[in-house]
């Protein structure tokens, strides 16, 4: 694993080095996908589609997301709440769960 906190050496990697992805990514995603996926993907394959999805990345639009996913979020802390006040002992991963799915859901549609 390599973690880069400079975007220069980022934009080094990224662009003036082709550094092919671990191959075991590949044997664990072609039964789901026969590797035509964004993740496993490489070069100009790649670069086709990571070119379709960068709108979907851009910081203003990740920016006009976050009303709805504060609202989810405050929607998940108000039954948080809820169980804290009956004192009661409740799943914490089936709420977190659905707070992922309301958030997918709200981010998507």
């Amino acid at each position: 694993m390599l973690v880069l906190g400079s975007p220069d050496t980022v934009r080094q990697v990224n662009q003036e080095h082709v550094l092919h992805k671990y191959p075991q990514l590949h044997a664990f995603i072609r039964p789901l996908t026969d590797n035509l996926d964004i993740l496993s993907m490489e070069g100009e394959m790649w670069k086709k589609w990571r070119a379709v999805f960068n709108p979907g990345f851009s910081a203003t639009h990740l920016m006009t997301l976050v009303p709805g996913i504060v609202k989810e979020t405050e929607t998940f802390c108000q039954i948080l709440r809820g169980h804290a006040e009956e004192k009661d002992i409740f799943e914490m991963k089936a709420l977190t769960d659905n707070l992922t799915m309301d958030v997918i859901g709200r981010v998507v549609l």
